[in-house]
C-alpha cells in the first residue's frame, strides 16, 4: 500500500467512482454515437469511425467537434448525458469509506458538472465529495492533456507530491504521474481504456471501494502502531 501522506483524493468519475458493470457509460457512448451520426449527417457506421477518430486525435470527440466541425459544447454535453441514472444504485460502503479518508476529495472529469452531480447523488456520496472538476473547468481541454491537469492542480492548490489519483483510463494517469501523484488504475474490461504502457501506473485494483478500505485498514495499522 502507500507509504505516503494523502491529502487529496482524485477521482475520475465514469467506470471508477461506480462498477463498469452498470453500463451507465455506455448509454453515454451511444449517445456520442447518435449525436456524430445526426449532426454530421453521416449513418451509424461511419459515425462510429468517425468518432473514433475525433477521440484519439484530439482526447475526446467533443474536442475534435469543436475543432473541425464548430459544434458547441453545451449543447453537446447536455444531449450526451441525457441518460437513465436510476441504473446507478446507492452505494453505502463507498460513502462511509469517503467520509474516512483524510483530506480532500476532488473529482475531475472529462464530462459536465451536471452529469457527476447526478451520478454522486444516485450513488449517494455527494456529501463527501468536495468539488468536481469539470471539462469547462479545464476549458474544454479534456485528459490526458497536460494543460488541463495543470488548470485542475492550480485551482485547488494541489501539492502533487500528496495526492492520489485514480482514474479507469491509463493514459489518462500520466500527466498525474509526471508532476509526481501517486496513480491509482481501476481496470476494466474495456480495451481502450488499456495500454502497452503501464509504467506511470502505481497501484491497479478492480474495485476501488476494496482498494479504499484496504488503504484505512493500513493507515489505521500505522496510526496504532
Amino acid at each position: 500500500m502507500i507509504n505516503k501522506k494523502i491529502e487529496t483524493w482524485i477521482f475520475d468519475l465514469d467506470n471508477t467512482l461506480y462498477p463498469t458493470e452498470s453500463n451507465l457509460f455506455d448509454q453515454v457512448a451511444k449517445k456520442i454515437g447518435i449525436f456524430v451520426s445526426e449532426n454530421l449527417q453521416l449513418d451509424i457506421e461511419s459515425a462510429k469511425k468517425e468518432q473514433k477518430r475525433l477521440y484519439y486525435s484530439y482526447g475526446s470527440t467533443l474536442s475534435g467537434l469543436m475543432q473541425e466541425y464548430d459544434i458547441k459544447p453545451d449543447y453537446f454535453l447536455e444531449y450526451v448525458h441525457d441518460i437513465d441514472y436510476s441504473v446507478l444504485k446507492k452505494n453505502k460502503k463507498l460513502d462511509l469509506i469517503l467520509s474516512q479518508l483524510p483530506g480532500k476529495k476532488l473529482i475531475y472529469t472529462n464530462g459536465s458538472k451536471k452529469h457527476a452531480n447526478n451520478t454522486i447523488n444516485r450513488l449517494g456520496v455527494e456529501k463527501n465529495i468536495d468539488s468536481i472538476f469539470d471539462i469547462e473547468d479545464a476549458n474544454f481541454l479534456p485528459k490526458p492533456n497536460a494543460d488541463s491537469m495543470l488548470k485542475f492542480v492550480n485551482k485547488f492548490k494541489i501539492e502533487p507530491s500528496s495526492a492520489l489519483f485514480a482514474e479507469d483510463i491509463v493514459i489518462n494517469l500520466k500527466p498525474a504521474s509526471l508532476i509526481g501523484m501517486t496513480t491509482l488504475l481501476v481496470k476494466t474490461n474495456n480495451i481502450w481504456a488499456s495500454s502497452v504502457d503501464m509504467s506511470f501506473v502505481h497501484h491497479t485494483t478492480t474495485n476501488l471501494v476494496d482498494w479504499l478500505n484496504l488503504f484505512l485498514n493500513s493507515l489505521h495499522t500505522r496510526i496504532k502502531n
